[in-house]
């Protein structure tokens, strides 16, 4: 792994051990059987012609800030403009985005 990669991974390991002690993890799961079943991703992605990922993000490791007003929910409108997936980034420190927004 290069050298941003893996300061993203030992941060988030430490990101989740913290969560892991403010969650209990029967609430976790109570939340995940209640969410939405997950969209085809791979399904997308082998569909005929150009298959386009939109990725969003607020800023990045490399660039910096690329969106100061970032709004996650806005990304939904690239299907109609021709994404077939979507990648949301939403780790705060490294990608600009508070995951409990």
């Amino acid at each position: 792994m290069n050298a941003v990669l893996n300061r993203i991974v030992s941060r988030t390991r430490l990101d989740l051990v913290r969560k892991r002690t403010m969650v209990p993890l029967a609430d976790m799961e109570r939340k995940a059987r209640r969410a939405p079943p997950p969209r085809p991703f791979a399904q997308a992605l082998m569909a005929g012609g150009v298959s386009l990922i939109a990725e969003l993000k607020a800023k990045s490791p490399s660039a910096g800030l690329i969106r100061p007003r970032y709004e996650r929910g806005r990304g939904a409108g690239l299907h109609e403009g021709g994404a077939r997936a979507l990648s949301i980034l939403t780790e705060p420190v490294f990608f600009g985005v508070d995951s409990n927004t």
